[in-house]
């Protein structure tokens, strides 16, 4: 004989774990407690997860007592060839709910005209089965043990991040590979995911498998945060995996010298110092290289110099400037200038000039022979009608230009 039977109570929502919205419920395991000959009322305990919402209630014929409507039904034939049933379609009114939770239902068979044991009783050995809500356990009565069901699915899956975009990245996209892994389950997960602190929704392939993946485009400049959990079959949803990276489509601002003008200091050229430097929006220094590099041998006349920096995004500023180096004639020009009125008359600008025009004729012995006669005429001069600052400077520029017309 079978009846399905309804109860009334309390609902309690599930605390300790977190989950979502069970699918169906599932029934762990049925307790009885008692008398193994069904002499006294058992009290039968089913434990489980995902039993609400509690059926709504029905009028019972016998004794004016509540019953959910046909949810909850009960039955057990007795080892001694009787049965017994409980639910409204027999109103039987021996059935009293104690507990009604999303994961516990406790009832006790009372007595009475109505109630237990009219029709058989709940003896050890015998069978019995258990209805929720749609999930279904039948078993043999046993009152030393509960009697185990479905095993319970509690362990909400855990899930990793495997790849995701480079920190920094210039790329305004991004793609996630993720994998959730549970103890319980090997697939039938639903991921959901968000993205900087927005709505979760739904991610992944949708197929439930453990891996999946998502992608974002159009992501502005700045530090951005993904997150995603998954749910299990169960409806275990599991705590946050979180990738943060920041995007950085800008490059680094050079600093660069302004075009530069030295002297030559010997045929081959000069040596040229300079400094170069580059920084990015987030305040990070970066190196700059050069070429030619800072401390090489600028040859006479112009060069071009062209620098880069590449930030650790990726981005590469590059920009240059010029090194003008100055030969042997041009500074001859600058030293003119120099003495010009310097000391009356022209014992100083006279023995320059024939220098220059001794060095553009191509006569490099005679220029080197004037330059002689200048720096002579100086020194006779220094302390005199020149100070010796002066004098000494005119002297090195002098010497300078000697070495670049390779004077013996």
């Amino acid at each position: 004989m079978r009846a399905a039977l309804a109860l009334s109570a309390l609902l309690v929502a599930i605390a300790a774990f977190p989950a979502v919205a069970q699918a169906s419920p599932i029934i762990g395991s049925v307790s009885f407690s008692g008398s193994q000959d069904g002499s006294t009322n058992p009290t039968v305990t089913i434990t489980g997860i995902g039993f609400d919402p509690q059926p709504a209630a029905t009028p019972a014929v016998c004794g004016g007592s509540l019953f959910p409507d046909n949810q909850l039904s009960f039955y057990t034939s007795s080892a001694l060839g009787g049965a017994f049933s409980a639910g409204s379609e027999s109103n039987l009114l021996g059935l009293a709910l104690a507990t009604y939770t999303d994961t516990t239902i406790v009832y006790q068979l009372g007595s009475g005209g109505c109630g237990y044991p009219t029709f058989g009783k709940v003896v050890q050995g015998g069978t019995f089965t258990v209805d929720v809500n749609g999930a279904s356990c039948t078993g043999i009565v046993n009152y030393t043990s509960p009697v185990p069901c479905s095993p319970l699915d509690i362990t909400a899956p855990t899930v990793t991040i495997t790849s995701g975009p480079s920190d920094p990245t210039s790329s305004t996209s991004a793609e996630f590979d993720f994998s959730a892994s549970d103890p319980d389950d090997s697939s039938g997960f639903v991921f959901s995911c968000n993205l900087d602190d927005g709505a979760f929704s739904a991610c992944g392939d949708g197929t439930g498998g453990a891996s999946t993946s998502a992608s974002y485009s159009g992501l502005a400049d700045g530090t951005h945060t993904f997150a995603v959990h998954a749910a299990d079959a169960a409806g275990n949803a599991g705590s946050d995996a979180t990738y943060t990276w920041r995007v950085d489509t800008l490059p680094p601002v050079l600093s660069l010298p302004a075009d530069m003008v030295v002297n030559a200091t010997s045929p081959a050229g000069a040596t040229v110092a300079f400094t170069a430097t580059s920084q990015d929006d987030d305040g990070s220094f970066y190196p700059v290289t050069c070429s030619p590099a800072s401390g090489a041998t600028f040859p006479i006349g112009t060069t071009a110099v062209s620098c880069q920096a590449t930030d650790a995004a990726g981005n590469t500023a590059s920009g240059g400037f010029a090194v003008t180096v100055k030969g042997a004639e041009d500074q001859l020009v600058d030293l003119l200038v120099k003495v010009d009125g310097l000391v009356p008359g022209r014992s100083l600008t006279g023995k320059l000039e024939s220098a220059l025009d001794r060095l553009r004729a191509g006569d490099r012995a005679g220029a080197c022979d004037s330059l002689d006669h200048f720096m002579s005429a100086v020194r006779v001069r220094s302390g005199k009608s020149i100070t010796v600052a002066t004098a000494d400077a005119l002297l090195a520029d002098a010497a300078r230009i000697q070495a670049v017309i390779r004077c013996a």
